[in-house]
Order: C-alpha cells, then structure tokens, then sequence
C-alpha cells in the first residue's frame, strides 16, 4: 500500500517496511530523509529544495519522526541493551518552548529508568540518526557515543531491509556496519540503532573565564610554565569544551569543563547557564544589529523574532515541564526583569507576574518596536550604522566585556541536563550556524597556533574582519571506527566556527575560506553536516586523501544504491560522485 505525503509535504513511514514500501513506489524520484533538521540545508536536503516550506512534487523527503520509538531488549543493574528509532530525539525538540517533547526524548526516556548514554553534544535537539549520520561527537576523548552502537538497521536503495551487527560473523555485513555508521544518507534510510548504555551519572564542574594566555593547559604549545599541553587536558578530563573569543584586545577564554560523578541522595542541582535570559535577549538584540551594519533595511524584518521573544519574557516559564528548567531564583536575570516592571506598575514584588503585568509588558513591547525600527530607519539609521561601523573593531572587546566576565561558575547536574550545556539557548535568539574543523588532536596546538596568529592583527578593522564578534568552540572528540567519521582513527581537536545567522551576507564569503586553506595542511576534516568549501576538484582530492576508506565507501555507495536514489547533487560534488 502506497504510503502518502503529509500535511507538510514530507513522508513520514512508521517501520522500515514501509521505508522499503516508499522506495518502491517512487520510482527514481530522489530521496532524502530529515532528522531534526539542524544540519547545512544542502547537506540534507534533496535539488534545488533548502528546507523552507512544503518539497517540490519532484522530491522524497523523508522525516522520521514516527519512527522514534524505544525498545527495551534487555535490562541490567549495571547496563541495558535497547533498540531506538533512527528519528528518536536525543533531548526536547529545536522548536518546542513547551518542554513536552522531553517526554518522548530518548535521554529522558534512558534517565527514568536509570541509565545514561556516555556522551552528548552541547545541545540534545538532534535526532539520533542525524547526529550518527554526520558524525556528530561530544566534547570528550574518554566517552563516545559511536562506541555504544551494537547494530543499525538500514533500507538500501534496492529496498532491502539489512540488519547490520558490529560483531556479525558476517564479514560484509560487518564492513557495512562500519561504512553506514557516518553515511549522510548515501547508503539508504537508518530506521533503528541498537545501543548498549551504562548506568545514569551526575556531572560536576565548572566555567572558568581567563584571558587566553591564563587557561589551565598550554593551549599552543608543549607545555610551558608546568602546564599540561592541550592534547594531554583533553585527554585527561571527562568532559570539555572551549569558548575562545580571539576579538582584538580582548582574546579571553571560557573553559566548560566536568567530570563523572556516582549519583547520590543528598545531591542538589546547581545547572549550567550561557547566559541569563535577559542576557540573551539583550545580546541577540545586539549581535543582530551589527551583523546588519551594512544593510539596515533588512533589520526590522530579522528582528520580528526577537520581539516575539521579548514578549514572552513575563510569561510563566513555557520549560515548566522541562526536566532540566533552572530553578527560577529571585536573583536570575528573568526574575530581576519581572521585579522591575511590576515596580514600574505599582504592583510590588512577586516572583510570578499576574495577568495584568503581563498584559501591560505586552502593550509596551509592542508599542516599543516601532519606535525601535524607526531608529534604524532612514538617515538616522544610517548615520547610527556608519559611527557603529567605524567604532565596532576598537570597541568590540568593551562590548563582549558585558556578557564575558573573567572567573569561575560552577555548576552540577544530572548528565541528560549537563552535557548538554548549550540546550538553554533559544534557537530564535540564537540561530547559529557552523564549520567544523577537524585535526588530529596530536596537531592540536599547532592548530590553535595557526588561528591565533591569524586571528592577532595589528590593525583593528582588520583583526575584526578576520574573527567576526563571535565566538570559536573548542573541543575534543575520540577516534572512531566508522570510515567516514571525522575522527576515524584518531583522536582530533575541533575547531568549530561560529556564525550569527541573522547577519548580512554568508560566512562562506570572507570568513570560513582561509580557515580552512590554514588548517588544511595538518589534515583536517569536516563535519559533514556543516558547512563544506565549494566543491572542487582540489578538495575532492583531499577528502580522498584525509578519508582512507572513502573509495570503498563510493563503491559499497554503488553497490547499494545503483540507481543513486539517495544522490543530490550537493554529495555528487562534493564527493565525486559519478
């Protein structure tokens, strides 16, 4: 039986026999299937498609979001084996500000029965074949989730359900194991992921704000002054990560590191926060007006989100039923701005707004944005941007200064609500996008050395144009056994660029090109969800060089897909595909 598009115009099978269905049924219509959509439009979806509304007739798409269930094979005091459905959300879902999607989340549903996964990214809203497909890793060379994979079952392009074991005596289906664990799609449609998991754990540690010649660990060199160099801090901690912010005279570094802790009675939860949420409204606010300098007409419609947000900012908290919302002290940044605006009313003190305060909050805040995107309009406007412009790279550091603050925060948490530390960051204040670079974290210093040498100008407004006012996350990831993974056989140093998504232009324009040609030479790879260099006959031979198995990966490509369903045009440049 035939199996309908959506509502949405996206597929939404139930079972692998339905995926197999789908294929048959579509010809040599192309297909490409959808996790929770976090990753480089191009690098998931099909031709000519960005994810924006509904797909062309011409195109398959597939979300997986049906298949998410969790199937327990076995329980064990100290580990249990389960079955998980290839669109199974790690964590609660990008766009969900109800926190009910945690309920159905795996880590959720692994917490509630006492066990854990050994690893997650700094935000949970991956599903979990798209984090496997892209090669998505954690912050630590200790834990890896790819380690805890036992079998991935798969529909290839002839439609043929394959149950693919680590362990199978079969050799082929033991080779495919390997090549479909980091497969962007090119081998056919993951339904379900085998996992063996280990006991639940708390995490415990803390952020520490230095200036970067400060940090706990030799960041590029061998060890200088008695400290450990960066491949041996990474090795060594359970978990880390590294904001570095290189901006002219300012260059300050914001160390997130955590190690494993037994769960015990008397623990109490001390979470995480980026950033308060007055802080995020505040910063988002700024970060999109000088991402738009140079185009201030295009402000108000970028900024339609923002006020959204800001309206809701007296609302009873939507993370109530969020497993991991912060308690909301009277000393938080929302609590402060709730206290300030009933005083305003004459309402007194109370940490719940009534319906009245908020009612009032809501006229300002929309009496408020006209006045705002008059600002910005017209000659004023353009007098304000020109002064920012000329400003902007002398100042950047003062500016970064009111959000990054030299000392330490600790923080404690379960594991499902730690590791994932960016998880508070709301995806329309701050819509970020990516490259990620890595490089043998042996290299590791070297890298660092390369980027700080370029990122460190003389000249202020050059300096700028080269680090943005954005931030560089640093982290470490364990060699993987899966053939395309960007750490297949060795550990690796991650150098992963930001970009504010609301800004003018394209990262790809200035920004991303010379980080990649500088790093290129100590073997860098890519995440391939992210952005990619343009397609070229330079860089397919690299991929060939850094990526031992990508030939046999292309030739078992072949042998499953002979009709190239699962091609776009995207991975046919990129790879060589023929």
């Amino acid at each position: 039986m035939a199996i309908d598009r959506g509502a949405d115009g996206y597929f939404h099978p139930r079972s692998a026999a339905e995926v197999a269905e789908l294929l048959a049924t579509t010809g040599d219509v192309p297909v490409r299937v959808c996790g929770a959509r976090m990753s480089h439009p191009p690098a998931i979806h099909g031709d000519g498609f960005l994810g924006a509304g509904a797909p062309p007739p011409g195109l398959v798409e597939v979300v997986l979001d049906r298949l998410a269930d969790v199937e327990w094979v076995e329980e064990r005091p100290d580990s249990a084996v389960l079955w998980v459905g290839a669109g199974c959300l790690l964590g609660p879902a990008y766009d969900d500000p109800t926190g009910e999607s945690w309920k159905t989340s795996l880590t959720f549903q692994l917490q509630q029965k006492g066990y854990a996964l050994d690893q997650m990214s700094g935000v949970s809203h991956q599903a979990l074949g798209g984090f496997l497909m892209t090669g998505s890793a954690g912050g630590s060379v200790r834990h890896a989730l790819h380690d805890d994979i036992l079998a991935l079952e798969l529909v290839d392009g002839t439609g043929r359900v394959r149950l693919l074991e680590r362990d199978s005596a079969d050799s082929e289906a033991r080779e495919l194991f390997f090549a479909a664990g980091v497969s962007m799609g090119l081998l056919g449609v993951l339904t379900r992921v085998k996992l063996k998991v280990g006991r639940t754990f708390n995490v415990v540690g803390a952020e520490d704000t230095t200036p970067f010649e400060d940090t706990a660990f030799d960041l590029e060199g061998p060890g200088r002054g008695g400290k450990p160099t960066l491949a041996e801090y990474f090795t060594d901690a359970d978990y880390a990560r590294i904001l570095w912010w290189p901006q002219h005279r300012f260059d300050r570094v914001q160390l997130w590191h955590a190690r494993r802790q037994a769960p015990s009675p008397g623990f109490v939860r001390q979470p995480f926060e980026v950033l308060s949420r007055f802080e995020a409204l505040f910063g988002s606010y700024i970060y999109t007006v000088l991402g738009n300098l140079k185009d201030m007409d295009a402000l108000p419609g970028k900024l339609e989100g923002w006020y959204a947000e800001l309206e809701r900012a007296l609302d009873p908290s939507a993370s109530k039923n969020s497993p991991c919302a912060p308690p909301d002290h009277p000393t938080s940044g929302v609590a402060r701005l709730r206290e300030a605006v009933q005083q305003a009313v004459g309402l007194g003190v109370s940490r719940d707004a009534g319906p009245l305060t908020r009612w009032l909050y809501r006229q300002a805040v929309r009496g408020l944005s006209p006045v705002l995107n008059e600002l910005w309009d017209g000659r004023s406007g353009a007098l304000i941007a020109a002064a920012l412009r000329r400003a902007l790279p002398q100042s950047i550091g003062k500016l970064l200064g009111l959000f990054i603050r030299d000392g330490s925060r600790p923080f404690a948490d379960s594991w499902m609500c730690g590791l994932p530390m960016d998880n508070g960051m709301s995806p329309t204040l701050w819509h970020t996008e990516f490259t990620e670079l890595w490089v043998p974290l042996e290299d590791g210093a070297r890298a660092v050395q390369l980027l700080h040498d370029y990122f460190t100008h003389s000249d202020a407004a050059e300096a700028y144009r080269r680090t943005g006012a954005y931030a560089v996350e640093l982290y470490a990831g364990p060699p993987s056994d899966f053939w395309l993974s960007p750490g297949y056989g060795t550990a690796c140093l991650r150098v992963n660029v930001f970009w504010f998504a609301a800004s003018a232009g394209s990262p790809r324009d200035a920004l991303y090109p010379p980080l990649w040609e500088r790093l290129r030479a100590l073997g860098l790879r890519l995440h391939w969800g992210k952005h990619l260099p343009d397609a070229s006959d330079t860089w397919r031979a690299h991929y060939r060089h850094v990526h031992p198995q990508l030939e046999r990966f292309l030739a078992l490509r072949a042998a499953l897909d002979p009709r190239r369903r699962f091609v776009s045009r995207y991975w046919r440049e990129q790879l060589g595909i023929d």
